[in-house]
């Protein structure tokens, strides 16, 4: 008896979830900055893409204070994204600019570690190595 009902309230739960009128999209319609998956990057613009530049002007700020550096002031953001991993990685194209004022075009990675674990920051600029720190939160 319990097996049957576990049975018939599954098949409802199919019917009802079929029942609902999603359209499916067609090729080619659906475009990439639209989608967001669980878990998956996430586009940012407006008062996110403003919480990127913060975090950017932060980790940049508390580096450039340090001996290792790097030394480097915000440019210009081109884009960025966010994902949802223990704690927040930023991924941010921008332009930097060094302590003798040459700007370069970086993508820079951010690991925002949760539970004042700090950050690490990753820099790949056009034809540098790449570059890994660590700040405190």
């Amino acid at each position: 008896m319990h097996k049957i009902f576990i049975v018939v309230a599954f098949a409802a739960i199919c019917v009802a979830a079929n029942a609902v009128n999603i359209p499916e999209p067609k090729v080619g319609e659906v475009q990439a900055e639209e989608f967001h998956a669980l878990g998956g990057p996430e586009k940012l613009e407006g008062e996110q893409l403003k919480e990127a530049e913060a975090e950017l002007t932060k980790s940049l700020t508390k580096l450039a204070a340090g001996e290792e550096g790097p030394h480097y002031s915000l440019g210009k953001i081109h884009s960025a994204s966010r994902t949802v991993v223990a704690g927040l990685r930023y991924d941010i194209n921008a332009d930097l600019i060094d302590k003798e004022g040459k700007t370069k075009n970086c993508d820079v990675k951010i690991w925002s570690k949760p539970v004042n674990e700090g950050s690490q920051v990753t820099f790949k600029c056009n034809e540098e190595p790449e570059l890994l720190r660590h700040h405190d939160a």
